[in-house]
């Protein structure tokens, strides 16, 4: 049964946020991502599906953000990957080959992806994404259901010991105003891939948001607006 929970007040936006205090290297997690019709926005407000860390002074948000202007002539939808580290997002780069999943192409909206994020990879943060994008290449110059994985790391060696790790994290935000929806179902949510007890789950952060956890540790964060 969904449990409801006090709001709080998420910083630039709406959304809920799950933390989950276990230590370990490394979060991994499937993530279904909202289909079109489960997200909506104004052209000011960005839609975001996010796993990532807080670890002393450092933190990061790591995923996707929707686009509704991808695929051949920018017909379609999708989501493109992103990092925000101390709250910057120009701090990172896609390394190839593993950098396709930009520009026209983007992860298919309503899909399947999984997640894993580090903190301390090569002292570097780290995110890799497996999914399935609407076209082969950035530029879509073949547009066909393909399955690509994304790997993003910080331009910055931050090199983030254990000693200062708090927790992990994964959300489901809309930014701007306090209108706007999105919804994310966390799934087989791992720590250096071993699944997390319900005891690892303290009371989720919801603004303008549900989120809900069921028996098998499974985290669905519905984005409503207030």
């Amino acid at each position: 049964m969904a449990t409801p929970f006090a709001q709080v007040d998420l910083p630039d936006g709406i959304g809920g946020r799950q933390y989950i205090v276990k230590r370990g290297s490394y979060i991994s997690t499937s993530a279904t991502i909202a289909a079109p019709s489960q997200v909506s926005r104004d052209s000011g407000e960005n839609a975001y599906t996010y796993t990532g860390f807080m670890a002393g002074a450092n933190s990061a948000d790591m995923g996707l953000m929707y686009d509704s202007n991808v695929g051949i002539g920018s017909a379609e939808q999708g989501w493109k990957p992103t990092i925000q580290i101390n709250g910057i997002t120009t701090n990172s780069s896609l390394i190839s080959p593993y950098n396709q999943v930009q520009a026209s192409n983007a992860y298919m909206a309503g899909s399947q992806v999984t997640f894993y994020a580090w903190y301390n990879y090569e002292k570097k943060i780290r995110m890799k994404v497996d999914g399935t994008a609407i076209c082969a290449d950035l530029g879509c110059g073949r547009s066909a259901d393909t399955p690509l994985t994304t790997i993003v790391t910080s331009n910055t060696a931050y090199d983030i010991q254990p000693s200062s790790f708090q927790k992990w994290k994964v959300l489901a935000v809309v930014t701007g105003d306090d209108i706007g929806k999105n919804k994310s179902v966390f799934s087989n949510i791992k720590v250096d891939g071993v699944a997390v007890p319900s005891s690892a789950f303290p009371t989720p952060d919801e603004d303008g948001a549900t989120v809900t956890r069921d028996a098998n540790n499974n985290v669905t964060i519905t984005v409503t607006g207030k």
